[in-house]
């Protein structure tokens, strides 16, 4: 659902804009365990199969909203699969956290570069 790319867009906006929030991985951590429960509709304990879908729908679209630019999904789809851990397409909430990182490091280095720091 929406929810949860309104709420990884304000995890994003507070990546891009807050240098605190940045540096504070416990508040991030929170949110991402947040994400997590939101995307594990059927409460596996994994995301899999159409939870991956509306995953990576969200990050493209809050992506969008908070740096302007386009994460192309196949793009995000590449970057899951580097931190499917076990290959077996589900995503533990620890593969789950790495992969936030690694978005996360994407939205900081896009907002640093278009406010031309």
């Amino acid at each position: 659902g929406s929810s949860v790319s309104t709420e990884m867009a304000e995890h994003f906006d507070l990546l891009a804009t807050s240098e605190w929030y940045r540096k504070d991985r416990s508040a991030q951590n929170k949110r991402i365990d947040k994400f997590f429960e939101l995307l594990d509709t059927d409460q596996s304990g994994d995301i899999d199969g159409k939870e991956i879908k509306v995953l990576v729908n969200g990050i493209a679209k809050a992506f969008k909203k908070v740096t302007g630019c386009e994460l192309d999904k196949a793009k995000v789809r590449k970057i899951l699969d580097k931190f499917d851990a076990n290959g077996d397409a589900a995503f533990d909430p620890a593969e789950f956290r790495r992969f936030m990182y690694k978005i996360q490091d994407l939205i900081v280095k896009e907002s640093l570069k278009k406010n031309g720091k």
